[in-house]
This record gives structure tokens, C-alpha cells and sequence, in this order.
């Protein structure tokens, strides 16, 4: 009877444990060598917790995400809506629950999403390397494809973006999905498979992308484990039943989003030849990870003999051929390896092409730990083959030391790769500037470049690339909103319109576009136009808080203050998380006399709007005007320290501590210095002549409060001369106590 222990070619099989060690000993060792690679891992990505957010689908799932607003009764209860990202089509509800919480805890502060991100993938990696030692006993291997697995630069994307925590989160899901299966295989404990499908649907409810883990563990239970035909479909129907299901989701949830409609493939021989191609770049990149980028351009193969096609070919067959060896020379965990790779590959490999990249690097992150296996596992077989060559202990150590060279500087170059591929993460500037020095004709690349300069308000910057981005693709509705938004903001109203109108015409329906060009309708008073617009905008899509928002400025520009109050009523209901709805809504209920309402949505703007001068000082007239100074002062001193040039804080609370009856808030002297500050600073910015008579009328009263009533009425005096007639009524009546030798009070 043959040798169980040797293989067809003589040598040990390649997932059995190494003899000759304690397994105590072993278990110890390879323990400590998980937790070494996962803080290793975890340190390489530490520097990401400094790193912002980017304009690249982080808005979607966090920033601009209203239903992170949410408390968590409401969140949950709209689960149809709340687990899947506007404008996306994936149902990811422990995704998305994991930004909830985040959220909740940090607001718009990046640092803890990054945290997350990189903690879960150096898990992740001590759980590849524990995983790939209890199939093959080998810890040199385990540790190799771990490394490679946590420090490899194509990950990075997955790691260093926030909104790939998908990918991050279900990898490290799935692995643990799989230790179960092992344990339930080894011990054959009916609580192990329940572990396992629970775990596995856990994963699904993560990313619906990983719906190949069936075929991995049919791969694993038919070569490695050799189950037998009947308990590898029982043990594995579970397993596809969750992936079918999540498979199915998938697809309804990326078609009702229309992800599925465009067609990039002009023909059924370019689709098969792009899909070689991307075969063989995949390989090529893990191989060679150089040029990586967060934008490649949307290029579809050549034809069938192009040197890409061919290249992709080659490589097809080869790794046809290793899964053929590893088959008939009984080398069962390098066939689950390379079933492995191409099992999580399938899902990326744009048999179905789903917007908006054919290629992109976190499209790696499962497939490539069977890449890694299979390659480390090849490299163990070419060492054993050489050392038997020579029964030398010299000949041994040598090649041994030559093998850990070799992977001491692979790791290294790996993790010197990624942590200057991180750097590109830190902010949307820095990604789409490295993506468009890649990919020079990357339309996405130039507009999110764009946007990312226009969100920092250099427009004079942005304009350029959107202007690139259109010229390029003159159909392109997101680069012509951008350069709308622009040139609305720097005033070039004319074209602004154009740049709507155009983007537009590629998307009719977008709501988005209907309201910028409302907004430019609004800042040429030309009513009717902005009325239409806005209008349209809410009705394409309801549930747009934004949209509701522009509608109500333009009802509050009308006079319509009713209408105006139900708008920003709406606009706040779907999207409590922005400042200038809750701010308008509360000035609103301030002149309505609703005191208490004002102060909630006040108070909410300022505090989303941190370090707002405009907001602290309108939430300070709020206060003031229910009686609240302590809270007044309190805004007023904090609208000063956000902004030491803005005028209106020095005015506002010089008001208050000239006018007010109580003595405890009372301060007339520093009230003259304050507005005197404010007379000066409003000087300074050249404003108006109604802004500038009510700084006037604060420095009277204060003058009037210290007893100078000459200065008092010279100053009131000025003031009149400014204010149209029509509301000159109350500072007469002021005028009139100075003369009087009387001071003014609230």
C-alpha cells in the first residue's frame, strides 16, 4: 500500500504539517508570529488615521450621507433604504452600520473610519496567516502569503479608502467564515457549521462581492479535505444558497440603480478579449505592482492580437497548466490556491461590466491571497527540489538563507510600496493629481481633480480640468454640474447656465442639476426660472435634502415665508447633518417669535458649521432674544474667537452689554471698545451703508451708556443719514433719549 505521506512525485504533500515539532510548541510559535505580522501590518497603515476624507464615493457613504443623521430606531426601521449608499446599488448593512456608529462617535472626523479600516485588514492578516498554516503546517509559507496579503501595495486602496471598509470588513469575515469550516471539518461539531453559514451570511451582508466563497470550499473539500461528492454538496449548499441570495441582490440592487444599462464593449470578441487582457494585467500588477492608480481609463482591448490579449493568454494557460499539475501530481492546497485566485476573481472580472472601472486595484484584495499561496507554495517546492539535489548541510543553510533573503526583500519592497501608495489617500487632491499623472486621459481623474479643488475654493484651479474633463467627453453630466458650480461661484452666470444646461442634456433626470441651475437663476433674481427649477428639482428627487433647501432660500427670497419655512422643514427632516438648512429654518422661526425652536436649529447649525462667525452670531441674537445673555455672550465671544476680523460678533455683543438692564452683563465701556472694533473692521471690509448704520447705532448706544451723550447723538446723527427713510422710526426714537439726556435699554 503506498505511503500516504508522499505525494505521486515523492515528496510530502503540500498541506500537511511539517513532522518532527511539538505541536504546542509550533501552535506558540505561529501564534506570536500572527499577532507580530498583524501590528506590523497595523503600523504601516497607522499614518492613514491623519488622512481626510475624499471626494472619491466617501461623500456617498459618509460625508454627505443624510441617514447617518438618523437616530438608530429610525435607521434600522428603514432598512431598505438606510443599508444601501445613495446612488449605489449594493445592500450592505453592516457596512453601512459600521459608519453609523463611527458617525455617531467622531462626526466628519476621519481619523476613527481610517482606524477601522487599517485594523481590520491587519486582522486580516494574522487570520491568512493562521488560516494558510492550519491547511499546510507550514509557518514559512503562513507568514510569507500573510505579509504579502497585509503589505502589498494594491491594497492599499481597499485599506486606505474609506469607502472600500466593504471590502476590508467582509475579507476579514470571510476568514473567519473559513477557520470555521476547518475547526467543523477537524471535529465534525455541529456549533462549527453553524458558526461557518452564520459567519458567511454575515460576510454577505457585508459586500455582496464575495459570493465565490462556495466554489473556494468545494475547491477545498473535493482536493484537500477529500470529503466525497455527497458531503461536499450538503456541506456547501448552505454556503450557495447565502451566495445566491447575495448574488441575486447584487444584480437588482446595481440595476434599479442603472449600473447595468451602460455599454462600454463594442462587440462580443472585444468583451472576451478585454476580459483576457484584464487577466493577464491583474497578474502582471501583482507581479510588478508599479503606475498603480485610483483612476485607470476606461480602455477596451485593441482586438484579439494585441500583445496585451496575448500576454493574458499566456498567462491563462500557465496558470491552466499548474492547476492541472497540482491535480494529477496530488498537490491539493496549490489547487486550492489557484481555484482560490480565480474563484475571487470572477466576481471583478466584468462578465457583467458595472461602472465606473474595468480595472482597479481593490479588485485584487480577495483573489490575491490565492495568488500569494500558490506562488509561496511553488517557491517551497523549488526549494525542496534543489536541496534534495544535495545531501550538504551547507548546501541547505546556503539555499535557506537564500530563500529568506529573497522574501525579507520582497516584504520590504512591498511595505516601502505601500506606504508611499498611502500617502496618495490623504486627501482628494493628492489622489486624482497622482491618478491623472497615470492615466493623462482619465476623464474621472480630471473632474474629480476638479471638484476637489473647487471644494477647497480654488476655483481658479479647478476650472482647468473640468474644462479638460468636458472637452474630452462632451457628455459628461458630472464634470459640466462641477464646472457649473465654478463658474457660479466666481460669477460667470452666463456660462454656468450653459454648463447646466449642458449637463443636462445628458442626464434630463437628475435632480442634482436641476437645482444648480435654480441656483443660478437665484443669483440673477430672475424668479421665474429658479421657481421652475427648483421645483423640478424636488420632484425628481424627493428625498434630496439639498434640493428642498435651495427651494426654500428662493421662497424666502420671494417673501413667501410660509412656503420658505415648509421647505428648509423638509430639507432638515431628510438631512439633518447640514448648517445652512437648520440656519435659515431658525432665523425664519426667529422672526415668527418661536423662540425655542429658533435656538434648536440655531444652535444645530452652529455646531455642525463649527467656527461659523455668521451662525454664532445669529444663534446669540436668539438667545438674547429669549432672555438668555450667559448663552448670548457665550455665542457672541465665540463668533469673535472663530473669526477676529468679523465684525458682526464686536457689534452684537457690544449691543448687548450697552443695552441690557442687567447689571450683571451690563459693561458700557467695553462696549464702546468693542464697537469701535466693529466700526473699524466694517471700514475695513467696505460694507454697505445699512450694515454700516447699524454699527453706528451700537456705538451710540454705547456712547450713550458711558454718559457721552454728545458723542451719542453725533454718531445716532451719522447713522440716520444712512438708513433709508422707510425704517428710520426706531433709531429716532433713539436720538430722541439721547437728547433727553437718557440712555437706551432692553
Amino acid at each position: 500500500m503506498a505511503n500516504p505521506q508522499l505525494s505521486a512525485s515523492g515528496s510530502r504533500p503540500d498541506h500537511l504539517p511539517s513532522p518532527g515539532s511539538s505541536p504546542h510548541q509550533t501552535t506558540r510559535g505561529i501564534l506570536l508570529a500572527a499577532l507580530l505580522i498583524g501590528l506590523v501590518v497595523l503600523g504601516t497603515y497607522l499614518p492613514t488615521i491623519g488622512y481626510d476624507f475624499t471626494n472619491f464615493d466617501d461623500r456617498d457613504y459618509v460625508t454627505h450621507n443624510p441617514r447617518l443623521h438618523w437616530p438608530l430606531k429610525q435607521y434600522l426601521a428603514a432598512i431598505t433604504t438606510s443599508f444601501v449608499p445613495p446612488n449605489h446599488g449594493d445592500f450592505l448593512p453592516l457596512t453601512m452600520l459600521s459608519y453609523w456608529l463611527e458617525f455617531q462617535l467622531v462626526g466628519r472626523s476621519a481619523w476613527l473610519f481610517h482606524l477601522d479600516n487599517a485594523w481590520l485588514h491587519a486582522a486580516s492578516a494574522s487570520l491568512v496567516c493562521l488560516l494558510v498554516w492550519r491547511l499546510s503546517g507550514r509557518a514559512a509559507v503562513s507568514c510569507l502569503v500573510a505579509l504579502l496579503f497585509g503589505l502589498h501595495p494594491m491594497n492599499t486602496e481597499a485599506v486606505s479608502w474609506i469607502a472600500e471598509r466593504k471590502s476590508v470588513l467582509s475579507m476579514w469575515l470571510m476568514l473567519l467564515s473559513l477557520h470555521a469550516l476547518l475547526s467543523a471539518d477537524r471535529t465534525d461539531k455541529k456549533r462549527y457549521w453553524i458558526l461557518c453559514y452564520g459567519l458567511y451570511a454575515l460576510t454577505c451582508l457585508s459586500k455582496t462581492a464575495v459570493v465565490f466563497l462556495p466554489l473556494i470550499v468545494v475547491a477545498y473539500g473535493a482536493w484537500v479535505a477529500r470529503w466525497g461528492l455527497r458531503k461536499v454538496f450538503w456541506r456547501t449548499l448552505p454556503l450557495a444558497v447565502l451566495a445566491g441570495l447575495a448574488a441575486a441582490g447584487r444584480l437588482v440592487g446595481h440595476q434599479r440603480a442603472g449600473q447595468t444599462e451602460a455599454e462600454v464593449f463594442p462587440s462580443l470578441a472585444a468583451h472576451g478579449a478585454t476580459l483576457v487582457e484584464i487577466f493577464g494585467w491583474y497578474l502582471r500588477k501583482l507581479a510588478v505592482p508599479t503606475d498603480l492608480s485610483a483612476g485607470y481609463a476606461l480602455r477596451v482591448s485593441a482586438g484579439v492580437a494585441s500583445p496585451d490579449v496575448l500576454f493574458g493568454l499566456v498567462l491563462a494557460l500557465v496558470v491552466a497548466t499548474l492547476l492541472a499539475y497540482a491535480l494529477y501530481y496530488r498537490r491539493p492546497l496549490l489547487a486550492l490556491a489557484l481555484s482560490w485566485y480565480l474563484a475571487a476573481w470572477l466576481p471583478h472580472a466584468q462578465i457583467v461590466y458595472i461602472p465606473p472601472a474595468l480595472r482597479a486595484d481593490r479588485y485584487v484584495y480577495y483573489s490575491c491571497v490565492g495568488a500569494f499561496l500558490a506562488a509561496a507554495l511553488l517557491a517551497a517546492m523549488l526549494y525542496e527540489t534543489l536541496r534534495a539535489r544535495s545531501p550538504s548541510r551547507l548546501w541547505s543553510v546556503g539555499l535557506r538563507l537564500l530563500g529568506t533573503s529573497l522574501g525579507v526583500v520582497l516584504v520590504v519592497a512591498c511595505a516601502v510600496g505601500t506606504l508611499a501608495r498611502n500617502r496618495v489617500w490623504r486627501d482628494s487632491v493628492a489622489l486624482w493629481t497622482d491618478a491623472l499623472s497615470k492615466s493623462p486621459t482619465s476623464i474621472t481623474a480630471r473632474n474629480k481633480l476638479g471638484a476637489a479643488y473647487l471644494e477647497r475654493g480654488q476655483t481658479e484651479l479647478a476650472v482647468p480640468y473640468l474644462r479638460q474633463a468636458v472637452d474630452l467627453k462632451p457628455d459628461h453630466g458630472p464634470a459640466w454640474a462641477n464646472l457649473g458650480r465654478a463658474l457660479l461661484d466666481t460669477g460667470h452666470t452666463e456660462q454656468a447656465e450653459k454648463a447646466y444646461q449642458q449637463a443636462l442634456a445628458a442626464e434630463p433626470t437628475n435632480a442634482r442639476y436641476a437645482t444648480g441651475l435654480a441656483e443660478v437663476y437665484r443669483s440673477r433674481e430672475q424668479w421665474a426660472p429658479a421657481d421652475e427649477w427648483s421645483a423640478k428639482a424636488v420632484r425628481l428627487d424627493p428625498e434630496w435634502g439639498y434640493a428642498w433647501y435651495v427651494r426654500g432660500a428662493i421662497l424666502s427670497d420671494r417673501q413667501d415665508d410660509a412656503g420658505a419655512m415648509e421647505a428648509f422643514r423638509k430639507a432638515v427632516a431628510l438631512d439633518a447633518g447640514q448648517a445652512r438648512p437648520n440656519a435659515e429654518l431658525g432665523m425664519l422661526l426667529l422672526k415668527r417669535g418661536q423662540l425655542d425652536q429658533a435656538i434648536t436649529h440655531l444652535d444645530r447649525a452652529a455646531s455642525l458649521a463649527r467656527n461659523n462667525p455668521d451662525l454664532l452670531c445669529n444663534l446669540g441674537s436668539a438667545q438674547q432674544s429669549a432672555g438668555h445673555l450667559a448663552k448670548a455672550v457665550e455665542a457672541y465671544e465665540q463668533a469673535i474667537q472663530a473669526d477676529p476680523n468679523h465684525y458682526g460678533g464686536y457689534n452684537n455683543l457690544a449691543w448687548l452689554l450697552a443695552t441690557t438692564q442687567q447689571s450683571t452683563f451690563r459693561s458700557p465701556d467695553r462696549a464702546v471698545s468693542l464697537a469701535e472694533k466693529a466700526l473699524a473692521l466694517a471700514d475695513l471690509r467696505e460694507v454697505d451703508d445699512s450694515r454700516r448704520a447699524g454699527v453706528l447705532d451700537t456705538l451710540a448706544a454705547a456712547y450713550a451708556a458711558t454718559g457721552d451723550f454728545s458723542r451719542a447723538i453725533e454718531t445716532q446723527q451719522h447713522a440716520l443719514e444712512l438708513t433709508p427713510a422707510s425704517v428710520r422710526g426706531p433709531l429716532e426714537a433713539r436720538l430722541r433719549l439721547y437728547r433727553e439726556g437718557s440712555t437706551y435699554a432692553e
